[in-house]
């Protein structure tokens, strides 16, 4: 079992998302932006793996990666994302993300790329 924290500006994906990896047996926290997830590692929470949007308001993904980066360099950050392009790709990958999944996803492929990225 992993603790995972999902960060999305869209309810309906959070939910799905939650479901999908509560199934898989991980323990699951949702976050509703960028600034709600860094309040959350900085709450001290244990996080084994960060799921974020890359396009939310007021603090993007990028954004959102550049802040858990200073703070937890270990965690495997992941950005979902429904505008696959390659050079946002690339930046993401440079920046320090750790792969890229593309929305809309079907939640038992979510769950099997978050159990391969854990080595599960």
């Amino acid at each position: 079992m992993a603790r995972i924290l999902v960060v999305d500006d869209d309810p309906d994906i959070r939910f799905v998302a939650r479901l999908a990896l509560k199934r898989g047996k991980h323990e699951v926290t949702v976050a509703e932006s960028g600034r709600a997830a860094i309040a959350h590692l900085d709450s001290g929470a244990a996080c084994d793996l960060i799921l974020c949007d890359r396009m939310m308001p007021e603090m993007s993904g990028v954004e959102t990666l550049a802040e858990v980066r200073r703070r937890r360099a270990d965690v495997p950050f992941v950005f979902l994302t429904a505008k696959a392009q390659q050079d946002e790709i690339e930046e993401g990958l440079r920046l320090g993300a750790s792969r890229y999944l593309t929305k809309p996803f079907e939640p038992a492929e979510l769950l099997g790329e978050v159990n391969s990225i854990l080595g599960q």
